[in-house]
């Protein structure tokens, strides 16, 4: 008789599969432990770090503690005192509710607890290990829980590898803290990291006064109530919008959570005062009735499910269009192409020109220039204009803040002069750093720039990355980025822009260390920000030394972001 492969496993391995989905780094740790102190009612969350949480995650609170028999009973697999059955899970209103995490915790780490409840004489100190129970004693301790969690990932070596620096996992950590105090207004919060204060939220009336406290700069408040719904929060200045979507940070119920729903809603609000590409930045909070949304559909609680998507986008979005408004911003006119207009502007564009191809059609559908579709974009001029050169073209005047209007034979000609200016100088740039010869610039003053910790972090660890593009940079305090030389056509006013793109981008350096992998993104990005803008005011001098640059470098028909630089219109078009 053959014998049966399929076995139950052990509760050990059962424990350390469930804490993989649970307890993914240090942050997750601190996450549920201090859900658990919110839970309790606490008014106040101390936190302690050492090792980034890898060493140690402590969270101290003044909440209703436990007793000696609750505490024992929380170590075990689904032993939760916030639902009793099925119906309860359509109604959560707690952070917690399946009675997993600390089992989870405490199979892959070192945990020592601490806790009593007011009634009881003396605390209950409890030590589990490996999931283990070690130890029950009595403590001295004050009402609440005092629990430290050591080691993690102690006895699962090769999950302890995957984890990242110290510094990184207690940014990680940070911004959690950070995200969850902003709609915990009556808790104060402190982080500490290695004896450093990190946080200090001292617990205030108004949720709009811990908003003030989280979200620094120029924002507008969000702030409106429905039936069931309701949300708070802040968001930035339409010109303060950055090109990462990670800016831009949601809570539902006190969760900070993904939610694509949520992000089209928050675009959508702004309409047409963001540019292509780019997204808001802020921090929205919704607070929905149970019954309107589902929490018990991830294994860390960083999804939900809308009962009603419709009414949950059209009221983020209305709320975020009021507050924009507010701004007094003028909506921007329709672009060719969009409905209602007279006219049809079409085109298809690539993220990076290199290796794709490119149409743009103007009046009428007709095809204008055709990308080759090999290597860089190399244009065909339509009716066999082969040997057009912008420095043929006579140049008319400037409209519209970035177009020059020029004329050639019986056609009109409209230059896009950033997309043609980014266009030479993303051509410059490649072929310069595979010449080895880009340039660079020593600064006189070095610039510092001021960036979110988690790039900071970025680009210390990548300091080789920037280098091999011309720029030197140093950490200069917890916040703060020296840049001490830089390519010499990069402006200086984007610059903090351009170090958060970059250091963005030498996270896509493969793990064979070459830096030209990335050089197409690194090249569109650099002329990106070294390029005209829309606004400024070109003489004509400068308009035909462009015209000349364009005639010396290999032309292409779109920008590397894949806006047309040029588009003829016939005469008979035009009457």
């Amino acid at each position: 008789m053959s014998s049966n492969k399929i076995k139950v496993l052990p509760d050990k391995v059962v424990h350390q599969i469930a804490a993989g989905e649970i307890v993914e780094r240090p942050v997750s740790v601190v996450k549920e432990l201090v859900d658990n102190s919110l839970d309790a009612g606490a008014s106040e969350i101390l936190i302690y770090l050492e090792g980034g949480g890898k060493r140690l995650v402590r969270v101290v609170d003044n909440g209703c503690g436990m007793s000696r028999d609750d505490a024992l009973m929380a170590f075990e697999n689904h032993a939760t005192s916030k639902i009793q059955g099925i119906e309860d899970l359509n109604k959560i209103a707690t952070m917690g509710f399946r009675g997993e995490a600390l089992p989870s915790i405490a199979s892959v780490s070192k945990v020592l607890l601490r806790t009593r409840v007011e009634e009881d004489d003396s605390a209950t100190e409890v030590v589990v290990e490996g999931g283990k129970v070690v130890s029950v004693r009595g403590a001295a301790g004050r009402r609440g829980t005092d629990i430290s969690v050591r080691a993690l990932f102690y006895n699962l070596p090769a999950r302890r590898k995957f984890l990242k620096q110290d510094r990184t996992e207690e940014i990680k950590i940070k911004q959690w803290v950070t995200y969850t105090a902003a709609v915990k207004n009556g808790v104060r919060f402190v982080l500490t990291s290695e004896g450093r204060e990190l946080i200090n939220f001292p617990a205030v009336t108004s949720p709009m006064d811990r908003i003030r406290q989280v979200v620094k700069g120029d924002f507008v408040e969000i702030n409106s109530e429905r039936e069931g719904m309701k949300i708070i929060g802040a968001v930035c200045h339409p010109g303060a919008a950055k090109t990462s979507g990670s800016s831009l940070v949601f809570l539902v119920n006190g969760r900070v959570i993904r939610d694509g729903l949520l992000f089209k809603a928050v675009k959508d609000g702004f309409m047409s005062t963001l540019k292509r590409g780019e997204t808001p930045v802020g921090l929205l909070a919704l607070d929905l009735h149970p019954r309107l949304v589902d929490v018990n559909v991830h294994p860390q609680k960083s999804e939900v499910r809308f009962a009603d998507q419709r009414s949950i986008y059209l009221f983020v979005r209305y709320a975020v269009e009021r507050g924009v408004n507010s701004f007094r911003f003028a909506v921007t006119p329709q672009k060719w192409g969009e409905k209602g207009n007279a006219y049809d502007y079409v085109r298809k564009t690539q993220n990076v020109a290199p290796g794709a191809s490119s149409s743009i059609s103007g009046f009428g559908q007709r095809e204008m220039f055709k990308g080759s579709g090999g290597g860089d974009l190399h244009s065909e001029y339509a009716q066999g204009e082969k040997d057009f050169r912008f420095s043929d073209l006579r140049y008319i005047g400037q409209a519209l803040g970035c177009y020059l209007l020029c004329e050639l034979g019986d056609s009109l000609y409209v230059v896009d002069m950033h997309a043609a200016h980014e266009r030479y100088n993303y051509n410059l740039i490649r072929n310069r750093y595979k010449a080895g010869s880009l340039p660079v610039q020593s600064l006189l003053v070095p610039i510092a720039v001021e960036l979110e910790e988690e790039l900071l972090e970025l680009c210390h660890k990548n300091a080789a990355f920037f280098e091999s593009y011309g720029f030197e940079i140093e950490l200069f305090g917890e916040s703060t980025l020296l840049v001490r030389s830089a390519p010499p056509m990069v402006s200086q006013g984007l610059l903090k822009e351009l170090i958060s793109e970059l250091a963005k981008l030498s996270e896509e350096v493969p793990a064979d260390g070459a830096f030209s992998a990335v050089l197409d993104k690194v090249a569109a990005a650099i002329a990106c920000k070294s390029s005209v803008r829309s606004g400024d005011s070109l003489s004509r001098e400068e308009v035909y030394s462009l015209f000349r640059d364009l005639d010396s470098t290999e032309f292409s028909a779109a920008c590397p972001h894949g806006r047309p630089v040029v588009v003829r219109f016939e005469r008979s078009e035009v009457e």
